[in-house]
């Protein structure tokens, strides 16, 4: 069914709703494969967004909800697997990276925790810490510049109170 100024779904109904497996493709170009409660994203599903990333998780009320995984179409991300609740990041996450490094971290309501551990591509942890000027940052885009700067080399990171390039 086509919705005016919004798109177009292709999948089942109940009671005149979206309801159960089906595909909704947005007017912007994102698209949803999986399933849908009362109208909305709800169960396990995949979404695959304009610029080429894709999230493949639980849903609860259209909000990520639960356990899922962002594959990044960029050059440097690779992969962000974590949880969400109402499509918040909450709880222990891991960023990898297409040079083989890694960040672990922890969120609580997509801030997050000040104390991080970085995997290099020799295989060696280091405990890294976040300054405030990473965090004013990170709550304007979800933190997700900011692991692409700590992955590759920006002043943005400290490890035991000094700056440190990774």
């Amino acid at each position: 069914m086509e919705y005016k100024n919004e798109g177009i779904y292709d999948g089942t109904w109940k009671n005149n709703q979206r309801s159960g497996e089906g595909t909704y493709e947005w007017i912007n170009g994102d698209i949803y494969v999986g399933t849908t409660k009362f109208d909305k994203r709800d169960g396990f599903g995949k979404m695959y967004y304009k610029n080429g990333d894709i999230f493949e998780g639980f849903w609860k009320n259209g909000m990520k909800n639960g356990k899922g995984i962002i594959i990044f179409k960029d050059d440097e991300r690779k992969a962000f697997c974590g949880y969400w609740i109402d499509d918040l990041k909450c709880g222990k996450s891991i960023m990898f990276f297409n040079n083989g490094t890694r960040l672990l971290l922890s969120y609580e309501k997509n801030i997050k925790d000040e104390v991080g551990y970085f995997l290099d591509s020799y295989g060696k942890w280091s405990q890294v810490y976040f300054n405030n000027n990473f965090r004013k940052r990170d709550k304007r885009t979800h933190g997700l510049d900011i692991l692409y700067e700590t992955a590759f080399g920006t002043n943005c990171l400290t490890t035991k109170n000094k700056k440190r390039r990774l």
